[in-house]
């Protein structure tokens, strides 16, 4: 059995949202579940440096590093793009979210940055989940301009997105998770070849600024995504710098990469099953 851990689960205890009754029952006996996965798991994968650091506090164990990276040879063509759903024109400048929306998000920052922007900048969400923001969007006179646009499937996320012009990810350090995360969102947006502006979250910040994807910005401070955003609309040179190195960074950070751990790490413990049963055979043949 290899146990695979996407998230570190024991960070709902600093949840405030989260019920005394889920604190105090359902995560211990979750937690007691893992623990029990991880001593008997032949292997423990998760998904990045940060929570295999907590996994190794918290259960004593050597996660392998398996990242959540786009695979794109299961993209597929699509009708049309998140451009062509909103109804964009070619020079509007399209910036995109991508993923559902999560408690660790915050979208004002996001509001209060396009208010001061040129108005053919436009800010569009692809995924489901969020909050009615009308109210929001009309006191800051952005009806228009702030697009919702519905879930598609899995292997239509990177050619929708495709079309936009930068991505930007809005997440905030909510609990000792939020550090730890890398979201598909964060992939997707790669695998789509657009320059980030991402938060200064450890394991993000790690990736973006190894690979020079593009500006860090607060995602709760509107000034920080604004000097952001206005530099990567009014600078052409600086935007296709970052797409250019966008696009190069998709050679290691896709689901063809991984693979490089994960296959050795498969065929260990089936090789080693081969070999059991093998014995098993010779026995019953003689």
């Amino acid at each position: 059995m290899i146990y695979d851990a996407h998230d570190f689960y024991q960070h709902q205890k600093e949840d405030p949202t989260v019920s005394s009754y889920w604190k105090k029952w359902v995560i211990p006996f979750e937690g007691a579940i893992e623990a029990a996965c991880i001593r008997f798991a032949s292997d423990v994968v998760t998904v990045n440096e940060g929570i295999a650091a907590l996994m190794r506090e918290r259960f004593g164990c050597e996660p392998v590093i398996l990242r959540n990276a786009h695979d794109f040879r299961l993209d597929r063509q699509v009708p049309r793009t998140i451009r062509d759903a909103i109804g964009l024109a070619p020079e509007a400048f399209l910036v995109v979210f991508i993923g559902n929306y999560k408690s660790g998000m915050t979208l004002e920052g996001a509001f209060d940055a396009l208010v001061s922007l040129p108005k053919h900048v436009h800010l569009a969400f692809l995924g489901g989940r969020y909050p009615d923001c009308n109210d929001a969007l009309a006191t800051r006179g952005l009806e228009g301009r702030v697009h919702f646009v519905p879930p598609v499937l899995p292997q239509e996320i990177v050619p929708v997105a495709a079309s936009a012009d930068v991505a930007v990810l809005l997440y905030f350090k909510r609990t000792i998770q939020y550090p730890n995360i890398l979201p598909n969102g964060f992939f997707q947006s790669v695998a789509a070849g657009l320059p980030l502006i991402y938060p200064d979250l450890e394991q993000i910040r790690r990736v973006a600024e190894r690979h020079k994807l593009g500006i860090m910005a607060n995602a709760q401070d509107a000034n920080e995504i604004r000097s952001a955003l206005q530099l990567l609309v009014e600078n052409d040179e600086v935007r296709e710098t970052f797409r250019e190195n966008v696009r190069v960074s998709r050679q290691e950070l896709c689901w063809a990469y991984e693979e490089r751990t994960l296959e050795p790490l498969l065929n260990r413990h089936l090789s080693k099953s081969a070999q059991n049963v093998s014995r098993i055979e010779d026995k019953v043949a003689h």
